[in-house]
């Protein structure tokens, strides 16, 4: 495995805001007949936009590493304004195309992204063909292959937004339209897969339901998981990544969203 790591940062409103990605490529195995040309897992972990959660960063990159995945971790700005993180990624996205790594398959990005991170992720499936990134490349370079969204937040207004979340996006009111995912999903809308516990009491369960009924009306092929016990925040669903104060919400079958999510993506390469 080869550790690749660069910094990703804009220019916004004259401002410098600062990202890192770290990047882990798969070794070739000499000796090995199928293809070692592998897509690529960019993970956004969650944090309500006011900061990471460590819990949904490496974990998840190991997680995957064993499933034979190149992956990478960005290290998004939050308490920033609205749209230097979707920006970041953008440029990360670009920047992975770039790479001269013959064991990547540029054509195969997809993104994770949990709870807020999922709406960042979300946010570039819907506006990855905006003017507002129309400086970093053509759309086709910024569309992901696929959205992994765990337990995500998606609507920015109504009863069940994460309030908190939006709020640190430090939209005004105009843009809540923008960024409410539902509401700008178009047939073309990266295929997506999604997971959330019923007993989420952090960010509504409707979030996912909203999006999903909405790729269904628009024909964009989605798998969800819906998983009746376990709370918000809990990354591979193991007790490794749970915090000692959510014990009581742990659900063990949580942790199948992994292997479901691998089988999805090689599906989705496949098909």
């Amino acid at each position: 495995m080869r550790n690749l790591n660069r910094k990703i940062d804009i220019i916004y409103q004259g401002k410098k805001y600062e990202a890192s990605l770290e990047l882990y490529v798969q070794n070739k195995i000499s000796d090995v007949m199928v293809s070692q040309k592998r897509p690529l897992i960019i993970v956004c972990p969650g944090g309500g936009y006011e900061h990471l959660s460590p819990r949904e960063g490496d974990p998840t990159l190991i997680q995957f590493l064993s499933k034979g995945f190149n992956v990478a971790l960005l290290a998004y700005s939050v308490n920033s304004p609205f749209p230097v993180a979707l920006m970041q990624l953008a440029k990360t996205v670009l920047s992975i195309r770039k790479v001269k790594e013959t064991s990547i398959d540029t054509s195969k990005i997809f993104i994770c992204g949990f709870s807020a991170g999922g709406h960042l992720a979300a946010c570039l499936g819907t506006l990855y063909q905006h003017p507002i990134l129309k400086s970093f490349a053509p759309n086709k370079f910024l569309r992901p292959a696929g959205l992994i969204l765990c337990y995500p937040v998606i609507t920015a207004s109504g009863t069940y937004a994460h309030h908190q979340s939006i709020q640190n996006l430090q939209i005004c009111s105009e843009q809540k339209e923008l960024i409410s995912i539902e509401k700008n999903v178009t047939s073309n809308f990266p295929p997506t897969f999604i997971w959330q516990t019923q007993a989420d009491k952090s960010v509504p369960i409707q979030n996912s339901l909203l999006l999903v009924n909405k790729l269904i009306s628009k024909q964009v092929p989605c798998e969800f998981h819906l998983f009746p016990k376990g709370g918000h925040g809990l990354g591979i669903g193991t007790p490794e990544t749970l915090l000692e104060s959510k014990k009581a919400q742990f659900n063990s079958n949580t942790s199948a969203w992994v292997d479901l999510c691998s089988n999805w993506i090689k599906n989705e390469i496949t098909n």
